[in-house]
């Protein structure tokens, strides 16, 4: 299940487990993870939502730009982050 970014606070809280797990598992991508949102945010033309593990949000978020699907997540094995586009199987 998926929660719509629909609030400052909902935003911060999702923000604030990104760069917690990143500082114990992905320090390689702390830095980049504001500049990110950040890119998202501003081109974000639709409804932002986030993954949801365990009631809280987790390292998946979805946006769109010009009618197009993004996902954005971390990928564990590679250790960096990835920008899919969704609309392409």
């Amino acid at each position: 299940m998926a929660i719509t970014i629909d609030s400052i606070e909902t935003l911060q809280e999702y923000l604030n487990g990104v760069l917690g797990r990143a500082e114990h598992h992905a320090g390689n991508v702390e830095g980049v993870s504001l500049a990110l949102l950040g890119a998202v945010i501003w081109k974000s033309d639709s409804e932002i939502e986030v993954k949801q593990y365990d009631g809280r949000p987790a390292n998946m978020i979805w946006f769109w730009v010009n009618g197009t699907r993004y996902l954005m997540k971390y990928n564990h094995s590679l250790g960096q982050i990835e920008l899919i586009d969704r609309n392409i199987h």
